[in-house]
């Protein structure tokens, strides 16, 4: 469950870093305000929900190939890796909505202690429960797998967090 995800978030950065990567920023919110706010920001564009759509498909389809073959069409387990992409970044979405409105910019926290712990733990799981909630309903991967692949998906993420900073791609 979780190597497709985290593949395809790997796939992504290295995508952040080409020299296409410019073609899909476009702003999911299309520069909109709300009260004088961004929606979401100027760091949720369109790379992330369609990136990792198509790359979240693809690595689940070799996942698929590899350990379940025959369990469903080719077409069904593209479909339903592409969902599971998107919920990621989906799952993003409210959070950078919150931390517009009480005016935090992209890729930063509150200056607040507690909320800065807050909004890490949020960051770092708002697309994985996302995600899990994906797998629930569409695969037929039971509750406590899911969970357990939500938990490693945590060290993971910090894993790629750290991989982004140091490529210069988060603060």
């Amino acid at each position: 469950m979780v190597i497709p995800v985290f593949l395809g978030g790997i796939t992504f950065i290295f995508f952040l870093k080409s020299s296409l990567s410019y073609i899909l920023n476009i702003p999911l919110d299309g520069g909109c305000t709300l009260f004088g706010k961004p929606i979401f920001g100027k760091n949720k564009t369109l790379r992330g929900p369609l990136v990792m759509s198509v790359s979240t498909a693809f690595w689940g389809y070799i996942v698929y190939a590899i350990f379940y073959p025959s369990v469903m069409s080719p077409m069904q387990i593209v479909f339903r890796f592409a969902l599971v992409g998107c919920a990621y970044h989906i799952g993003e979405l409210p959070n950078s909505f919150v931390k517009r409105r009480f005016g935090i910019p992209p890729g930063s926290h509150p200056p607040k202690k507690p909320y800065q712990i807050l909004t890490r733990i949020i960051d770092t799981t708002d697309g994985l429960f996302s995600v899990g909630v994906m797998y629930y309903f569409i695969f037929t991967f039971s509750l406590q797998s899911i969970l357990v692949a939500v938990f490693v998906g945590i060290f993971l993420h910090q894993a790629t967090d750290m991989l982004m900073v140091s490529l210069h791609l988060k603060k």
